[in-house]
């Protein structure tokens, strides 16, 4: 059992498909066993793995393979934004990066419309003015 020495991380915790969940905001000394406690509860576990780095600390997130989608999906909307030890944890779906990529551009592509929808009209161009002023 791996502890890390650093207080607090980030961690994510990852789901493929629904079965598959992903968790933030984990604590840097979270264990092995309390990352598994905190996901067993919900359904039978295919692999449960927190990740570390080279020198054996936390990385501060992991992913949970489930046997069932349904109990993915409970996990995830039960766990999403509760406290663990201090910190809020963020718990969705584990995505491909290109997934993810392209669900942040479409994000940020509608909030670029919606802010100029919200400028449309504000510019103003004007022509011929006094020298005076």
């Amino acid at each position: 059992m791996r502890v890390s020495i650093l207080d607090v991380w980030s961690a994510v915790v990852v789901v493929h498909g629904i079965a598959d969940v992903l968790g933030l905001s984990l604590l840097v000394a979270t264990t092995q066993d309390e990352f598994d406690g905190l996901f067993k509860p919900f359904g039978p576990v295919v692999s449960c793995a927190l990740q570390f780095d080279e020198s054996g600390k936390n990385k501060g997130f992991g992913f949970v393979n489930y046997e069932e989608h349904e109990d993915a999906r409970r996990a995830v909307d039960e766990l999403n934004d509760t406290d663990f030890k201090g910190k809020k944890l963020f718990v969705s779906r584990a995505q491909k990066r290109s997934e993810r990529d392209e669900e942040l551009r479409r994000n940020h592509e509608a909030a670029r419309m919606e802010q100029e929808s919200k400028n449309q009209g504000v510019n103003l161009y004007v022509k011929n003015i006094n020298g005076e002023f």
